[in-house]
């Protein structure tokens, strides 16, 4: 059996899993935003009400998701032997960016809900806070463009030694 064959499977079972992951994503936060209170899910508020702490949770799970799409469609074109394909680098450019986005959207969007609620309110309390595990999902995000432009490279070099032949 070729090597590239075993990676076609793998990249189907993870493609697999990545689904089953958004799938849950999204399920889980449609869940709290409908359910508030129930104690197996709930919303991360930062002391925003629930409706301030359900749109910034959707949005960033909205991104998240689209990112995890992008990754699932780049899984199905390397099952199809298109590892290094033009289109299977730019969905995993765009899983990378909109990963990005939504860690960016945790960090960005309570301090300005609490800023917008403040100023309706004309009093207020606006704190910002970053936590280890937004630091390390926008090193991931930062990480994962490096190796989107890796891929580039990789699909430049083997269009280059296809032209050669």
């Amino acid at each position: 059996m070729s090597n590239f064959l075993e990676v076609e499977r793998f990249a189907r079972r993870l493609r697999l899993l990545t689904v089953a992951t958004a799938t849950a994503l999204v399920a889980a936060t449609l869940f709290a935003v409908a359910m508030p209170g129930i104690a197996f899910v709930a919303l991360e508020t930062d002391g925003l009400p629930h409706f301030a702490a359900s749109a910034i949770a959707v949005v960033a799970v909205a991104l998240a998701a689209g990112g995890l799409a992008e990754l699932s469609l780049m899984f199905q074109a390397v099952e199809h032997g298109q590892a290094f394909a033009p289109t299977s680098t730019r969905r995993f450019r765009r899983f990378a960016l909109l990963i990005l986005l939504s860690a960016i959207a945790k960090i960005v969007l309570p301090p300005l809900a609490q800023f917008g609620l403040a100023a309706y309110a004309g009093r207020g309390k606006i704190s910002v806070a970053i936590d280890d595990s937004s630091l390390l999902t926008l090193l991931i995000g930062a990480l994962l463009f490096f190796i989107a432009r890796l891929f580039d490279e990789a699909a430049r070099l083997e269009e280059d030694s296809r032209s050669i032949v």
